[in-house]
């Protein structure tokens, strides 16, 4: 299975758009793939090249919907608001951060009445801007974005650092792979307390009475840090390889329903009805050699155990007479073809059968 996850800026035009398409279309109760005309449409409204316009959407949607096979391939997707994590560092931390450098230091942070634009200024270096908002980049093309991530926060942070200076501030670091964990803490009288945030350190900052860790008790929190950002890491690997088993088995299951009706629909166009599939099965796996290996091969993909035929419950049954009631004698034939349950055999979410 591919969960395809869409994000975009509330009340942008991209809101706007997938709105119409959850709300007109019933895009995220629908299947993916039979709303690809859909998609397509919106794509060229988002990118301009075409006007907003809900009527057309709904026009390709009702199309869309008339693809009774394509919306039987895919397994149902709705839309889930996800819950945003707790930052570590906001832009206002940045700010306040800033706004003491007051030149002691060698660099003294100049702040505008809105806290949009932060100049850092210093007799080594020339002015750098920096701004919180896209409105103040776009004034001044020049400035950098305020961001913890940039390069000179790095050298800002170097160079405010003294020999002999240490915080009781012990950070673990543990990667592997993609994974990657820090683990802050504080140590102090009354223990080590974990620092989640910017504003955790600014409390403890606040309230620090000067004194560093003995040695024995920085060893012992370093080791703890370090530990608990591995045991973090292996919870991650773990939760990823769940949800990455849990997603093969959704692709197999989605192709087994599909090759499951396909069969269905094969058989039942032979002219025997529903009332017992399984012979019909058996009588034409033993027609050909072609048949055989098309049928076995379906078996092998149903079936349960080895030897097991399909079970057709009533439901099932009863959407395959509605099928064959609406066939017209010349699809009859061609679905007797088996070139439509071929392609249901070659569905490629059968890969993930074979993945580890």
């Amino acid at each position: 299975m591919v969960r395809v996850v869409n994000l975009f800026l509330k009340d942008s035009v991209d809101d706007r758009v997938y709105q119409l398409l959850r709300a007109r279309c019933g895009l995220f109760e629908e299947f993916v793939g039979p709303m690809q005309p859909v998609l397509a449409r919106a794509r060229r409204m988002l990118m301009g090249q075409e006007p907003i316009d809900e009527k057309a959407l709904d026009g390709a949607a009702a199309e869309a919907r008339q693809n009774n096979l394509a919306s039987e391939s895919y397994l149902e997707s709705e839309a889930v608001a996800s819950q945003p994590a707790k930052p570590a560092i906001k832009r206002e931390d940045v700010v306040v951060a800033l706004a003491s450098l007051d030149g002691s230091f060698g660099v003294r942070a100049v702040i505008d009445q809105d806290a949009q634009t932060a100049e850092l200024r210093s007799a080594t270096a020339p002015v750098v801007t920096y701004c919180s908002s896209v409105s103040a980049l776009e004034r001044d093309r020049s400035a950098r974005p305020l961001s913890p991530f940039d390069p000179a926060f790095r050298e800002l942070a170097t160079s405010l650092w003294r020999a002999g200076e240490r915080l009781p501030l012990v950070i673990g670091v543990y990667q592997k792979g993609a994974f990657r964990r820090a683990v802050v803490y504080w140590g102090g009288a009354g223990g080590r307390v974990l620092v989640s945030s910017a504003g955790d350190l600014r409390e403890h900052l606040n309230t620090w009475d000067g004194q560093c860790l003995e040695p024995k008790e920085w060893q012992a929190a370093q080791e703890a840090a370090d530990l608990d950002a591995r045991v973090q890491v292996t919870q991650m690997e773990q939760q990823a390889a769940e949800r990455e088993k849990h997603g093969l088995a959704q692709q197999v299951k989605a192709a087994q329903l599909r090759l499951h009706k396909e069969l269905g629909r094969y058989l039942a166009c032979f002219g025997a009805g529903t009332g017992d599939l399984n012979q019909v099965l058996y009588q034409q796996m033993t027609r050909d050699i072609a048949s055989s290996k098309r049928l076995k091969l379906c078996l092998d993909r149903l079936a349960a155990r080895l030897g097991d035929y399909p079970e057709w419950p009533v439901h099932l049954c009863r959407e395959l007479d509605e099928f064959l009631a609406g066939l017209s004698e010349n699809r009859r034939k061609a679905r007797l073809m088996g070139t439509v349950l071929d392609a249901a055999l070659q569905d490629p979410r059968w890969m993930a059968r074979a993945s580890p």
